[in-house]
Order: structure tokens, then sequence, then C-alpha cells
């Protein structure tokens, strides 16, 4: 699985990429030949590169293209095709929501949005919502939260920060899956990743604007209600 900070210095060089450009100049000539349109035409690619082999036509030029530049930039499959979805729909227009959707790709989430002033399902849910253009329905789906608690932490979250939420390019993430635990809270859930990942308490506490001390306390009800407790 490759990362965003990865995803994004590596759809930077392939912009300039020969290899590259021979792959787009052959796909959308075989998107033009069939009367595809944008979003079809990148249904087609993935079903395309996930059979590996084509016999016949234009199309037949993408394969060996293909591998050539999983082996440039030392990708899978999966996340080349990602990649190549991202660049060639930046192209098109067809917008991130839409490229999601159709390679299925899990959702991450900035470290750096979090802050004091803000809770932690309210800046998620603000920044899945406008920044990644998700619907309050799909945040709920992925957070595993009624759409009604979703809409009032978006709602309290624009009371708290105006505009967009800005993402620096080297930033760390952390994937949404990992802030769904079973009856814990999105806060305890990040804290007790973040915890087993290996940060100290002082360092999670710097890095999501809280106390240490307050950072403890979460780890430690956390783990409780990991081991068999109910949710408070």
């Amino acid at each position: 699985m490759i990362k965003p900070s990865l995803a994004f210095a590596i759809e930077k060089k392939i912009r300039k990429d020969k290899i590259f450009e021979s792959f787009y100049n052959v796909f959308d000539a075989t998107r033009q030949e069939i009367g595809l349109d944008y979003v079809d035409s990148l249904d087609f690619l993935i079903k395309t590169l996930e059979k590996g082999k084509q016999k016949k036509g234009l199309i037949s030029a993408l394969i060996p293209l293909f591998n050539k530049l999983k082996e440039t930039y030392s990708l899978d499959d999966k996340e080349l095709t990602s990649v190549l979805l991202n660049e060639i729909g930046r192209r098109y227009r067809v917008s991130k929501k839409s490229i999601r959707r159709l390679i299925k790709s899990e959702i991450f989430v900035p470290l750096s949005i979090f802050s004091a002033d803000i809770g932690v399902l309210e800046v998620v849910v603000k920044y899945l919502h406008e920044n990644e253009r998700l619907t309050f329905s799909e945040i709920a789906e992925a957070l595993s939260r009624d759409p009604r608690t979703i809409w009032t932490a978006y709602k309290t979250a624009c009371e708290k920060r105006k505009g967009l939420l800005k993402v620096p390019r080297e930033d760390k993430f952390v994937l949404i899956r990992e802030l769904t635990r079973e009856n814990l809270t999105v806060l305890e859930s990040l804290v007790l990743y973040l915890r087993n990942s290996g940060m100290r308490f002082c360092e999670i506490g710097d890095l999501i604007c809280r106390d240490q001390r307050n950072i403890w306390s979460v780890y430690s009800r956390a783990n409780k209600k990991m081991k068999g407790g109910k949710n408070e």
C-alpha cells in the first residue's frame, strides 16, 4: 500500500517520464477509438491491467509499458495502477472521489490536521468532507458512526475552524480504518494506534496538541475497553 506522500512524489516524477507519456498516448488513443468517456475509460484501464494480457489492437502495447514503469518505480501492480489512475484522471479532470471509488483505495488522514482548538472527530470529518470530498453518509460508513453524529461534528468543526485545512506535502498519515476500532472513540483509536506504533506519550501529545497526561489517560482507557470494558 502506497502512502499519499510517496504517491505524490511518484506522480510528480511520472509526469515527465517518457515511458508514461507513451503509456498515456496509447491509452488515450484507445479510449477515443472505443468511444469511452473519461470515467468509463479509467474503469476499462483497471480491468485491462488486471487481465495482464491483450492480444489485439493498440491496447496490447500497454502491458509492456506498465511492466517497465513498475520496475522503474519499484511498485506492485495495485500501487502503480493507483498512481496511473490518479495522474491520468488529473489530465482528464476526473474527481478524486470518482477515482477512489474506481480503485477502492484506502482513505488516509494527515496527522498535521489535529490541534488543540478542535476535537479529533470534528477535524477528521471536516477534512474528509472538504478536502477529500466525501459525503456525510460516506464518512459515517468509513468511521462506523451515525450520519447525524457526523453532521453535528462537521457543524461544530466549521464553527471552530473556517476554510479548507492545509496539509503539508511531506506529512505523516494514518489509515482511516485505524480510527474505527470497535467500542473506542476516534481519539482513543488514534492514541492507541500511535502508541502501538512506538511513539511516547509526550510525542503523541505534541503531535495532536494535547497534554501528555491526557494522552496517558486516553491510552489507559482505550486499553481497558479493548480488554472487554464497555464504552463510556
